[in-house]
């Protein structure tokens, strides 16, 4: 007769089997990969960001940090979830070889939003404000993702992972990131609907189907209009109006009530560190066809106007600059 345990180790998808004879005073070990099994919310990504450029040169550092930041980011996206496609909001000075390289790196399964420069100061954070327009808009079954391709990519992919199964937990279908801000009350009336005063952190955003088939009310463009109802006033264009934007849109078609909000996690990538990937990309032909849509932004002429954006708990040399009282902007 002999004596004989085994013990199972299970970690993720590794099933490690260990099989121990006392008797003889052997032990033996098996190591398996098991299939996950699927979930309904194992679904399929489509990825949202904006890229622009407001320098005259595409070589300019800051624009070449976030390119690259971009295609680190769809190559380890592509990876993770290699049915992912991508839905880029640029401006028109990102120039076609930029173009090529994105394209390359998602392999095609991209598709763009080129948007009109405009003479208004600080336009190009409407087209940071629009890549939130495709968690509605998207027309096929995938989860719709908003991020910041600056931010790191496997950070960020983990955070997605961590949305994905808290929604599935508070049985929810959309999720936003946010912020705190240190002002105690909002002046723009459209603060989330918190404890604390806080808002949309454009960081992480989900949007699944079920979420999008919940409001056929909306139709493509009508977050484009709304944006350009409000900043046509509006004398420049400020950082963070396109967070102030989307609370102020979510509030007005009511769709914030029913928001997952999470607190945004997230590390800025190293800005030292060169993304090995964009050397080869350069390498390779550029794509036969790229699918670019010209969209033109009516933000009207400068004023006198200004627009307030709340400001966010941060070391105080970091501190948003603020405007008089007088000055405030009501978006609700």
């Amino acid at each position: 007769s002999s004596f004989t345990f085994a013990m199972v180790l299970v970690y993720d998808d590794i099933v490690v089997v260990i099989v121990i004879d006392m008797t003889r005073g052997e032990s033996t070990f098996m190591i398996r990969r098991r299939r996950r099994r699927r979930s309904s919310f194992d679904r399929e990504f489509v990825f949202s960001f904006a890229l622009f450029n407001i320098s005259s040169s595409s070589n300019h550092h800051q624009f070449v940090f976030y390119r690259d930041s971009c295609i680190e980011f769809i190559t380890k996206t592509m990876e993770a979830y290699p049915s992912s496609s991508f839905v880029a909001h640029i401006n028109e000075r990102v120039l076609r070889k930029d173009i090529n390289l994105i394209s390359n790196a998602a392999k095609g399964r991209i598709s763009y939003y080129r948007y009109n420069s405009s003479s208004k100061a600080g336009s190009q954070w409407v087209i940071c404000a629009m890549r939130f327009s495709t968690m509605w808009e998207h027309e096929g079954k995938e989860t719709v993702v908003v991020v910041d391709v600056h931010d790191s990519a496997d950070t960020m992919l983990r955070e997605v992972e961590r949305l994905i199964h808290l929604l599935a937990i508070e049985n929810k279908f959309h999720a936003l990131t946010f912020w705190e801000s240190d002002e105690i009350q909002c002046e723009n009336g459209n603060c989330l609907p918190l404890v604390q005063h806080a808002h949309t952190d454009g960081g992480l955003c989900l949007w699944m189907v079920e979420a999008r088939e919940s409001i056929p009310y909306l139709t493509r463009g009508d977050f484009l209009t709304f944006c350009e109802d409000i900043l046509r006033p509006i004398g420049k264009i400020p950082h963070g109006a396109d967070e102030m934007l989307l609370d102020s849109f979510l509030h007005s078609y009511n769709l914030i009530d029913t928001v997952l909000l999470v607190p945004h996690a997230h590390i800025i990538r190293d800005r030292d560190v060169k993304v090995k990937a964009v050397e080869m990309l350069k390498k390779l032909d550029p794509p036969r066809c790229v699918n670019v849509t010209e969209v033109y932004m009516s933000l009207g002429t400068w004023s006198s106007q200004n627009m307030y954006i709340c400001s966010e708990i941060e070391e105080s040399s970091r501190k948003k600059s603020k405007l008089r009282e007088s000055e405030l902007l009501n978006l609700s």
